[in-house]
C-alpha cells in the first residue's frame, strides 16, 4: 500500500487564494459554478445530518445555564435556494387552542378543553399549571426525585 501511495502522483495543495475563490463562488451562487451531481447532493445532505447530529449531541450534553452552540448552517449548494425558516406568530396558548395534542392531560387522561379566546385559555392554563405545582409540592415531588437523585 505504501509503495502505491508513494508512486501516486502528488497533487499540489490548494493555495489560500484558490480556497478563497471557491468560497466566494459558493457564497455568490454564481451561475458559472456547475450544479452538483446527485452524489454531491447526497454527500452534502450526509454532512448536514452529521452536523445536526453533532449539534444535538453537544446541546444535550452541555451543562444547564452554559452557552448553547449555534444551530449549524447547511452546506451551500449551487443552484439550490436556501430554505428559510418561518418564525411562527402563534403563541403557545394559540397553538394549544388549535392543536389538542399540545394541551395538558386532565384527570381522565384526555386533553383539557380550552375556549377559543386566548386570554381565557391562558387563565385556564395558568390555573392548571399552578394546581399541578401545588399537588406536586404536597406529595413531595420535585424534578430531582423524578430523575432518581
Amino acid at each position: 500500500m505504501t509503495a502505491m501511495r508513494n508512486a501516486a502522483e502528488k497533487r499540489p495543495e490548494p493555495s489560500d487564494l484558490d480556497r478563497k475563490k471557491e468560497d466566494e463562488a459558493r457564497e455568490a451562487h454564481d451561475a458559472s459554478v456547475e450544479p452538483w451531481s446527485r452524489t454531491d447532493m447526497l454527500l452534502a445532505a450526509l454532512v448536514d445530518e452529521m452536523r445536526r447530529s453533532n449539534w444535538l449531541f453537544s446541546v444535550v450534553n452541555s451543562r444547564k445555564g452554559s452557552k448553547q452552540p449555534k444551530y449549524p448552517d447547511p452546506i451551500v449548494r449551487p443552484g439550490v435556494a436556501g430554505k428559510r425558516r418561518r418564525k411562527s406568530n402563534l403563541s403557545m396558548v394559540h397553538r394549544m387552542i388549535l392543536d389538542r395534542r399540545l394541551r395538558p392531560l386532565g384527570a381522565d387522561g384526555n386533553p383539557i378543553d380550552l375556549p377559543n379566546n386566548p386570554e381565557e385559555a391562558a387563565v385556564i392554563l395558568r390555573e392548571y399549571r399552578d394546581r399541578r405545582r401545588r399537588n406536586a409540592a404536597r406529595i413531595g415531588y420535585t424534578p430531582a426525585t423524578r430523575r432518581g437523585k
